[in-house]
């Protein structure tokens, strides 16, 4: 995946944010019922929502402006190591974009993002259930029943991905 975030705000200067936050072995769990309820649309025009229990572990990266940048470096190893063994989503909180510019907005994200969904939440519903953090990168996996298993905020190193790995593999066997 490109950096796609920072474009996106140099080109139209608005602030996003992906959802995510915590430390290792945490099992802080999100709010299931009302996450359940909520319908937003990815980047390419595709209608989700989240169904808790899901038969797949769901990795869900956030970020701030600053933090745009640094989401490749977490979700290239996964992807690549868990291949159809985790789901991967961000979730750009964009509640207060005007109306005139979502078109343009949705159409960056598909023309500079890779192939998992970045969820639109025009509404901040989405942003409202997950924790998240206004600056930097967060990433948040949460197992099948909903509940953050491991969470780390800033940039990938050895260590928090070696961490991120060991806490997927075991709820992949």
């Amino acid at each position: 995946m490109r950096a796609i975030f920072a474009p996106i705000y140099l080109s139209l200067g608005i602030s996003l944010l992906f959802v995510g936050e915590a430390v290792a072995g945490t099992t802080e769990r999100i709010d299931v019922a009302t996450l359940n309820r909520i319908s937003t649309v990815d980047q390419f025009g595709k209608n989700h929502r989240f169904s808790f229990p899901t038969r797949k572990p769901v990795l869900v990266t956030t970020a701030g402006q600053r933090g745009s940048r640094d989401i490749e470096p977490w979700i290239r190893p996964i992807g690549e190591s868990f291949y159809g063994k985790v789901e991967i989503v961000g979730v750009a909180q964009l509640k207060g974009v005007p109306a005139s510019l979502r078109g343009p907005l949705r159409k960056l994200f598909a023309m500079q993002s890779a192939s998992h969904p970045v969820l639109l939440d025009w509404s901040g519903e989405l942003c409202e259930v997950f924790p998240y953090t206004k600056s930097g990168v967060s990433v948040a996996l949460l197992d099948q029943r909903g509940t953050i298993v491991w969470q780390a905020t800033g940039k990938a190193n050895a260590a928090k991905l070696k961490e991120l790995r060991q806490t997927l593999q075991a709820m992949v066997r």
